[in-house]
């Protein structure tokens, strides 16, 4: 605690100011957290697909919060608990403001590669594994206004602390070397059983409920891994599964295992016509595989 608590205020004597990025979509959810505590005031806080066209996933946004000399309370329940991955904390010269750092990420958190992706600067294991393999000429492309990172470093257990040699705001880089970093296996399955529980729950919540399923997150997992085993790798195919599981009448059927021979693709499409012959895989516009 007193690691972070020196930090902010070796930060804070040298002009700059301490924010936190908090990811809604960990567990437990460090929005709820920090805003039972006490009040916060509104100009201290941004949520950043507020006012976006990513307006409608608002509930998973990330959040920020500006820090105060008084609020060491407030951060305790993060910097005793950094194993839930809530996000980290960042600095910034005094010049520059809120609304610059949600500017900043503006510009940063859609992919715009096909298909388009969101950006999970927010989760410290992903900023501390792109910060880690970028160049010290290439840090100031991702960092831009924001002096200085200090991130939980998950591997190894410990806090850890990344500057950025030469910060300024940098709208829109043409260059964007951390979208080049492949993810590790453990993270990328993590964030799609993540992505596929909001897919049902935003989209069949009624259907989820009915079916009983608990707890959920496993479930999820297991019908994941069914399909990983099956070879099934698109959401189309994971998803005519998970979803026609929630009946119970079809959820152990027989009929799912693949037959003596058969492909793959030949199993998905017998199964797609032996259980839902209307389904219909639907996207948002923006794919949700890195929320």
């Amino acid at each position: 605690m007193m690691d972070i608590v020196n930090w902010i205020s070796k930060q804070q004597k040298n002009n700059r100011q301490c924010y936190l990025i908090l990811d809604s979509t960990a567990e437990p959810n460090p929005i709820k957290t920090w805003f039972s505590q006490k009040p916060t005031q509104i100009d201290t806080i941004a949520c950043l697909y507020k006012n976006t066209e990513l307006a409608s996933l608002e509930e998973v946004s990330p959040w920020f919060i500006l820090l105060d000399k008084t609020q060491q309370a407030q951060i305790k329940p993060f910097v005793e608990h950094p194993e839930q991955n809530w996000g980290y904390f960042v600095c910034m010269d005094n010049q520059y403001s809120l609304q610059d750092l949600v500017s900043h990420w503006h510009d940063r958190m859609i992919i715009e590669e096909e298909p388009r992706a969101l950006y999970r600067f927010q989760d410290n294991r992903i900023i501390i594994r792109h910060l880690s393999q970028l160049t010290e000429q290439q840090i100031p492309l991702l960092l831009g206004p924001i002096n200085s990172v200090m991130a939980w470093n998950d591997e190894q257990k410990q806090w850890q602390e990344f500057i950025n040699n030469d910060p300024k705001l940098r709208p829109n880089p043409i260059e964007r070397p951390w979208l080049t970093i492949p993810e590790p296996e453990s993270i990328d399955k993590e964030m799609r059983q993540k992505n596929t529980m909001r897919w049902l729950l935003n989209n069949y919540s009624n259907s989820v409920y009915a079916s009983n399923i608990y707890p959920l997150y496993e479930w999820v997992e297991e019908s994941l891994n069914q399909t990983d085993q099956w070879q099934w790798p698109t959401k189309e195919q994971q998803r005519l599964y998970i979803l026609q599981r929630l009946d119970k009448e079809q959820r152990d059927d027989q009929r799912w295992q693949p037959l003596p021979d058969e492909t793959p693709q030949a199993h998905y499409e017998r199964c797609k016509a032996v259980f839902n012959k209307d389904f219909e895989y639907n996207e948002l516009s923006i794919d949700a595989s890195k929320l």
